[in-house]
């Protein structure tokens, strides 16, 4: 939390410290490469690439150090108007750019149209502005991909991304200044009544969470009751969809808010706009939705035993501590947390924000931080996956796997493994398993493979394909994995179960006229159920119906702890849910399955045993519904902060995946 006098490169972010740069102290671990030399993170290096109307910039666009596929990249809309001619302006962050070009290509089959170097430029501090001139080879109507090249005296070639479409009038000045008024708007008492005419409030629409607002909630909600936030810098817009006759645009801000202790919380913004225009040329709003996360910071955010996460639009946390729960984990904004409850200390593990930048490029969304595992001694475990904000790998779009040393105070990339692939995609198709054994082989998921990498002889291979969702499960501990042996989630005999950190196995198998599927795991114990193949069916609306009349549950020695077997009952649906089993059941009639009763099946007695650290909701007066995460022991109110030493990575240590 911050005074509101304090700039927004210090109120935005906790950054980490600055970095000591140069090869740093040899690291040897028993899974990485001895002398192997390590370089700190480095600062973000790569300008930004944006459009202009003639008052508003949008469409800010970051850089690639590697050319990415056309068709994989998700991009944003860029207009072009009648005269094909398209303002950008470059923000070099100091950097001497030495060239820039642009490529137009036919989104159909990537065809060229066009390849043009840009000479004519101006250049203002850190600031360049250019005009492309898009040639008439491009239809009407049509849309295209845009790809603008930026040379520098560090990098030779730094691509941006963007589509193009022409052939209307889009009046994109003044749709994009519309969603910004309407922005602006919600922050001021007076601009309320400007936007009232806009809104279309429901008596159902929840107000209780200032986290989720939109065009059915009333007046007082969109304009944040008595929270009464005020801008913090700019306003940075992506435009998603464009026409004559409407757009969808998205607007990301950040804004600060003073709390009941007289100091400042900071909150991450994001806007939707589904904006309409009528006969007479009017705009007007057809759909709105605003999303607010706030952004932790650990010196006011702890109460009794909850460490507060504030304002969110949902209570989906990910965290992990250690067994006795001394450390717990947690992620916030782009930023890996550690709270020690034995010294009462956080630490902020891992953050490409900088005290040193306006994080522009250092707080872009485009990563995902994912929790592998937790120590008693402290140390973590953690992915990093999608577009890289800075550092080795500034600019490409992979998979870096990380250890933080909790005694040392220390964090370093142990491997990184470039994918080709949009960061989104990066983000929710890789590391649904990942795990790394005592012997040093590192198991890690992309899209439906799983590999199998030796960190101590670089050698990778594929160890399972076919894995789809409903095929596969993973224990709670992240070390063993069941799967359908022939991918299918209905029709498979045999299933496998395989323990990563032992290198074995063992398989289940159906008894004959039966089939198996894969349940899920309740912590280590794996839970599969049987149904006759006489009775699978599908529905009147294609839905597969597999009538299980048997589960059973298994320990990791592969024993049966536990059996379900209701005489004239099938169980249809089964999921964990924490320590239980829901299981969704039906009756046999005459003319098919009817619906009966819902039922849960307890694991051990032992399950029952409360959890380090859970997610809960409470409510306050000026912020309503707040995410808090409830620890089993009060947080002493003068709690300690730091930052991780350093962040480094290891030299040659990059691994490429067999397709």
């Amino acid at each position: 939390m911050k005074e509101k006098h304090v700039s927004i490169i210090k109120y935005v972010v906790l950054g980490v410290l600055f970095l000591t740069t140069g090869i740093v102290t040899f690291f040897t671990m028993d899974y990485q490469k001895l002398s192997a030399s390590t370089a700190a993170m480095t600062e973000a290096s790569l300008p930004i690439v944006a459009m202009q109307t003639e008052e508003i910039t949008y469409n800010m666009l970051h850089g690639y150090t590697v050319a990415q596929d056309e068709k994989t990249v998700k991009r944003q809309i860029t207009p072009l108007e009648s005269n094909k001619k398209l303002p950008i302006i470059i923000h070099t962050y100091g950097a001497e750019v030495t060239g820039l070009s642009y490529r137009v290509r036919e989104m159909s089959d990537l065809s060229l149209l066009e390849y043009t170097t840009v000479t004519d430029y101006e250049q203002s501090n850190d600031t360049i502005t250019a005009e492309l001139n898009i040639k008439n080879l491009i239809e009407n109507n049509t849309t295209y991909y845009l790809q603008i090249i930026v040379a520098t005296t560090q990098r030779q070639e730094i691509y941006y991304y963007t589509s193009i479409v022409s052939g209307v009038e889009y009046e994109t000045a003044q749709k994009l200044s519309f969603a910004m008024d309407f922005c602006n708007n919600t922050l001021s008492q007076e601009g309320l009544t400007e936007i009232a005419q806009y809104l279309e409030p429901r008596g159902s629409a929840d107000a209780t969470n200032y986290g989720k607002v939109n065009i059915h909630n009333k007046q007082s909600m969109v304009g944040w009751g008595e929270l009464r936030p005020f801008m913090e810098g700019n306003i940075d817009i992506q435009l998603e969809k464009i026409s004559s006759e409407g757009a969808t645009l998205r607007l990301n801000y950040i804004v600060g808010a003073e709390n009941e202790s007289g100091t400042y919380d900071t909150y991450d913004v994001t806007d939707y706009y589904e904006i309409g225009r009528t006969s007479k040329k009017v705009l007007y709003l057809i759909d709105y939705n605003r999303e607010t996360r706030q952004i932790f910071d650990s010196r006011n955010d702890t109460y009794g035993k909850q460490i507060v996460l504030g304002i969110q639009p949902d209570s989906e946390v990910e965290k992990m501590s250690s067994a006795d729960g001394r450390f717990v984990y947690f992620i916030n904004q782009g930023v890996l947390w550690c709270y020690d409850a034995e010294q009462n200390l956080f630490t902020e593990v891992f953050s490409y924000q900088s005290q040193d930048s306006d994080n522009i490029r250092e707080r872009y969304p485009s990563f995902d931080i994912q929790i592998m595992n937790v120590l008693d001694n402290g140390d973590c475990d953690f992915l990093i996956k999608g577009y890289m904000n800075r550092g080795e790998h500034e600019g490409e779009v992979g998979v870096s796997q990380f250890i933080y040393h909790y005694e040392d105070n220390t964090t370093q990339e142990r491997l990184y493994i470039p994918l080709d692939m949009a960061y989104q995609d990066a983000i929710y198709e890789v590391g649904k398993i990942a795990y790394v054994n005592e012997q040093g082989i590192f198991y890690l998921t992309v899209k439906d493979t799983l590999y199998a990498i030796n960190l101590t002889n670089n050698e990778t291979m594929v160890e399972v394909k076919g894995l789809s969702e409903g095929t596969y499960a993973v224990s709670k501990n992240g070390r063993s994995i069941a799967y359908s042996k022939n991918s299918s989630r209905y029709d498979t005999d045999a299933i496998r179960i395989f323990n990563m950190e032992l290198g074995t196995d063992y398989e289940i198998h159906a008894q004959s006229g039966n089939k198996i599927q894969v349940i899920g795991y309740i912590n280590s114990d794996f839970i599969y159920g049987m149904a006759k193949e006489n009775d699978i069916a599908v529905d009147e609306t294609g839905n597969t119906i597999f009538p299980m009349g048997k589960i059973e549950i298994v320990n990791e020695e592969y024993e049966v702890i536990k059996e379900y077997d209701e005489p004239g009952i099938y169980v249809t649906h089964a999921a964990v849910e924490n320590l239980r089993l829901n299981l969704e059941r039906v009756k046999k009639t005459a003319t098919g399955y009817e619906q009966t009763t819902i039922d849960q099946l307890i694991n051990r007695e032992e399950n029952d045993a409360k959890a380090t650290v859970t997610v809960d909701v409470t409510s306050s007066a000026n912020r309503l519904k707040e995410v808090v995460l409830e620890l089993q022991k009060s947080i002493n109110a003068s709690v300690k902060m730091r930052y991780t030493d350093r962040i480094t990575y290891l030299k040659n240590t990059t691994y490429t995946l067999e397709s």
